[in-house]
């Protein structure tokens, strides 16, 4: 392998470590949760223990659209302070669909989840595939994605490369480079395959949020009921009609209509 050789295998490397750092840094700059001084004062609120106070603070940021695994991991704390285990369970299962490898997240949904009332199996989330994503050291979906464009670039201009300079030779530093972020391409795409899946688990996810909800036949007052939630209990949503929700309880094949102020989505309707 010659100079000039070694010098594009190298330069190939160098541009795939600069192009990974880059998309690495891109989410956490868009996903920032707020201006620092009204999460600073939310936090403030929480250490004061003004739980009722930095929960309203805290909501205020998410609803101005930001979503930050921190942010949702302190409300859920906030919530949890008030005795709203609903709440609480709520917003760790948000954290915890952003960063599922956390283990103080982890930490705390389970030991929440083991003070509802009503005895339920929590639901499972992920599979082969998603485990694989998330035991893997990057931070998002979007840091994924960066990592796929940039290996496919190298790629592509590795094979151009070699098609321009080094056609029909095999042993070209062009096309070895070419395998090696060709492998990378594809692990890139399972990785965000993965990570898809991961996130989009929690799309039907809804937790029970009223401290009692009795669950009836029908969508309706009129109907029969044929079970009692509380408040912490994890469902999927089924279907909405009107101001009630079908709901399914996780684990089970219990289901049945609440109101839908009685839930509340992990992933809103509009995100």
């Amino acid at each position: 392998m010659g100079v000039r050789a070694v010098k594009l295998f190298a330069l190939t490397i160098v541009l795939l470590i600069i192009g990974w750092a880059f998309y690495g840094a891109q989410p956490a700059i868009a996903q920032s949760p707020s201006p620092a001084n009204a999460m600073a004062s939310a936090n403030d609120l929480y250490n004061s223990e003004r739980y009722q106070e930095a929960a309203r603070s805290y909501e205020r940021l998410v609803g101005l659209g930001h979503e930050d695994e921190d942010l949702f991991y302190n409300l859920g704390n906030a919530y949890y302070k008030q005795d709203d285990l609903g709440r609480a369970i709520l917003n760790y299962l948000k954290a915890q669909r952003l960063a599922p490898r956390d283990g103080d997240i982890q930490a705390n949904l389970s030991f929440v989840q083991s003070q509802t009332v009503d005895e339920l199996e929590p639901a499972e989330f992920g599979n082969s595939l998603t485990s694989f994503a998330n035991a893997m050291p990057f931070e998002s979906t979007n840091t994924t994605a960066g990592l796929m464009l940039v290996a496919w670039i190298a790629f592509a201009g590795s094979i151009a490369w070699w098609v321009i300079k080094a056609m029909p030779s095999i042993k070209h530093p062009s096309l070895i480079t070419a395998g090696i972020t060709g492998a990378l391409l594809v692990l890139s795409a399972i990785l965000l395959t993965g990570s898809l899946q991961s996130e989009s688990e929690y799309d039907d996810t809804t937790v029970i949020v009223a401290s009692e909800v009795g669950v009836m036949s029908g969508p309706g007052p009129q109907y029969a009921e044929e079970f009692i939630l509380h408040s912490g209990a994890e469902t999927e949503l089924i279907e909405v009609r009107g101001n009630w929700s079908r709901i399914r309880v996780s684990a089970t094949d219990l289901q049945g209509w609440i109101p839908r102020r009685a839930v509340e989505s992990v992933v809103p309707s509009n995100s």
